[in-house]
């Protein structure tokens, strides 16, 4: 059987990791709620207020304990995992029909204010979809793309389209525009969490996000064809959405609770999609996506972005060194867990790994092989003990940063309705003198408890 979200869910239950919600939920004053609380566990709401017969799975990949349970690994080994899986392929194959065609509506029969949309935050604009996998294809190469875009949901059968400048959908969209055509697009909601890996990492222009599905599925994509548009979306998707962005049309957008905790994104006009079909499962259960820190949107940009920057550090310089890379907070924080050679090798390992997520990585933290990543406290002890200011930390002006880093300026470019960014990036060596001097790394070295890591403290506990 081909993995998808049914597979996904059935997974969740057997490693004790879903939660099943019967009382009723108000999507619009309580879901969102629910699912900021649940960091730990998956949510299958199966009462939503205004929406019978419908079941919704939130905080599907809660953590990154949940995104280890995707990929057949361990956290620690998770970043290592998904870099590796980075540099494979697998084409997906065509296949006549699956279970996402069972129900097909066209025209007056769809209306998508009758999905169980959720409002993310307070100050959001209307409710949107924020599970929806956008597909669209270049016209002049046929080169696919597979990405998150926000989908404001304006009417029954229209929706916001708002992609990022650098953003390869909108390198589709300004192409459609100057031929004077509406660009088709599809809309997968709900899937196997590969799928919204895939969407989230940064590729190369041209390579198809979907190929990348399919090593990190570790099988090939079913796809079938869509009923209004010319593309493929994948078979065993829950719903898929189908239609077209008009080109020049626009329509007031936002605001949006962004991934950092602000509302970032400007509000403004930006291009609509106009829909020509829904097709779904005839059981269908739709995907609920809460943004966020610490919530199931920002696992899907953390480990792709780290695995991209593990990949640039360690393929292209053959490093054996690179530990570890996390990202901490609103994911404009990167620490690399390494063992310093020499003398400012740490500070060179940092500016490389601006490469590879030129983005997202803004404060950018080395630490040795003594200090977990992923524990914020342990981190900041290191960058108080071992960091001299004057020495240790650089800041590299003028750079390009992520479209929703509030802490830098915009930048007006014509014929974008989003304007970039221009801010900085920090880069703080907080790794102990290298391996080349012997004395001085000695002196960092930390005090342990007598028995640290051979005496477990749950062995000398007794029942209650």
């Amino acid at each position: 059987m081909p993995k998808d979200m049914r597979d996904w869910i059935q997974r969740l239950r057997e490693a004790g990791e879903l939660r099943r919600v019967r009382r009723e939920v108000d999507p619009r004053s309580q879901m969102g709620a629910l699912l900021w609380q649940s960091k730990e566990q998956a949510l299958l709401l199966e009462n939503i207020a205004g929406h019978p017969g419908w079941t919704a799975l939130g905080q599907g990949v809660a953590n990154w304990r949940h995104a280890a349970l995707a990929f057949d690994t361990t956290p620690e080994r998770l970043v290592a995992t998904y870099a590796s899986r980075l540099r494979e392929r697998i084409a997906p194959v065509r296949v006549a029909g699956g279970p996402v065609k069972d129900v097909i509506l066209r025209g007056g029969d769809i209306d998508l204010l009758s999905l169980p949309l959720h409002l993310n935050c307070t100050r959001d604009g209307g409710p949107y979809i924020t599970s929806g996998i956008c597909i669209t294809r270049d016209p002049d190469t046929g080169a696919g793309n597979m990405a998150l875009y926000r989908l404001m949901v304006h009417d029954g059968r229209t929706t916001g389209f708002m992609a990022a400048p650098n953003h390869h959908a909108t390198q589709h969209r300004l192409r459609y525009e100057e031929r004077g055509e509406a660009m088709p697009i599809a809309v997968i909601v709900g899937h196997h969490p590969a799928y919204y890996f895939a969407a989230a990492s940064t590729v190369a222009y041209g390579d198809d996000e979907m190929a990348l599905a399919g090593a990190l599925l570790g099988e090939p994509v079913r796809l079938v064809a869509c009923e209004t548009v010319p593309l493929e979306v994948p078979a065993d998707a829950e719903i898929v959405i189908e239609g077209f962005v008009p080109p020049g049309e626009r329509r007031p957008e936002g605001p949006f609770s962004e991934f950092q905790d602000y509302y970032a994104g400007e509000t403004g006009p930006q291009p609509v999609l106009r829909v020509e079909a829904v097709t779904m499962r005839r059981d269908r259960i739709y995907k609920s996506l809460q943004n966020g820190v610490r919530v199931e949107g920002n696992v899907y940009q953390e480990v792709p972005c780290c695995a991209q920057i593990y990949h640039a550090l360690t393929g292209a310089g053959g490093r054996l060194d690179i530990r570890n890379v996390v990202m901490l907070g609103a994911n404009f924080g990167v620490v690399i867990q390494m063992t310093p050679r020499f003398p400012g090798e740490a500070m060179n390992v940092l500016a490389s790994a601006i490469g590879g997520d030129p983005t997202h990585a803004k404060i950018l933290i080395a630490v040795d092989e003594d200090v977990d990543p992923t524990d914020p406290m342990d981190v900041w002890w290191a960058v108080e003990t071992r960091v001299n200011p004057s020495e240790d930390v650089t800041v590299i002006p003028g750079v390009y940063v992520n479209h929703l880093d509030l802490s830098a300026r915009h930048v007006d470019v014509p014929g974008l309705p989003t304007r970039p960014r221009v801010g900085s990036k920090m880069l703080i060596d907080a790794t102990k003198p290298p391996t080349c001097s012997t004395q001085a790394r000695s002196a960092f070295e930390r005090s342990r408890p007598v028995g640290f890591g051979s005496v477990r403290l749950e062995d000398f506990l007794e029942e209650n």
